[in-house]
């Protein structure tokens, strides 16, 4: 890109830098043509995260996104000593990769009180719930929309388009959080050191 007059930057960007509370590491690239003026962007500064998985979760779950009682008594869990809901994953040993011969045993990981990153697969975005007993749960497709940081609005459009609960958890996964997207972009129109006024007195954004 460089040979074609372009100013490359790049860089590693979580979503929970971004005030959404899932942990999502993606690496951004961004290229802006040099015309000759002075081109200095900088990728925008970590915000403190002030909501929680907590904060995205439904209040009233179809018992079908929980775990069976009979599956939770196989595992074997630290003590429910959490003050609110933490993410979980559900993990082999041989992570991930299938060995000919070699018996697997899945296992749930706990994490932390934001989501793990939210991919194609549900068993990769599990919730721990332990208010009375010990529950676990996937995410249901608003509460994976609301972890890309997608309006309410438009939320209620995708799930009143009659697209399948398997499909909207792949478009959930491979989708970019939105707030990551918008954070760059303004950075790029309208930081002071970015916008340019063009011979009318009109700011100019390129």
């Amino acid at each position: 890109m460089e040979s074609y007059g372009y100013v490359n930057y790049a860089k590693v960007v979580n979503a929970a830098d971004c005030g959404v509370p899932q942990n999502r590491k993606r690496v951004f690239m961004l290229s802006i043509r040099n015309d000759g003026d002075k081109i200095d962007y900088h990728f925008p500064r970590k915000t403190k995260l002030k909501k929680h998985l907590v904060d995205v979760l439904e209040e009233n779950v179809d018992e079908k996104y929980f775990m069976s009682d009979a599956l939770l008594c196989k595992e074997k869990f630290v003590s429910n000593e959490w003050k609110e809901p933490m993410s979980a994953a559900i993990r082999t040993r041989s992570e991930g990769k299938w060995i000919k011969g070699e018996i697997h045993s899945p296992k749930v990981e706990l994490g932390k009180n934001i989501a793990n990153t939210i991919t194609s697969a549900s068993k990769d975005s599990l919730v721990v719930l332990g208010e009375t007993r010990l529950r676990i749960r996937r995410l249901t497709p608003r509460e994976l929309f609301r972890l890309m940081n997608v309006d309410e609005e438009y939320i209620d459009k995708m799930l009143e388009s009659g697209v399948s609960k398997s499909s909207l958890q792949k478009a959930a996964g491979n989708s970019i959080v939105v707030a990551c997207m918008e954070r760059i972009f303004k950075e790029l129109w309208f930081s002071e050191s970015n916008v340019k006024v063009a011979d009318d007195g009109q700011l100019c954004l390129f």
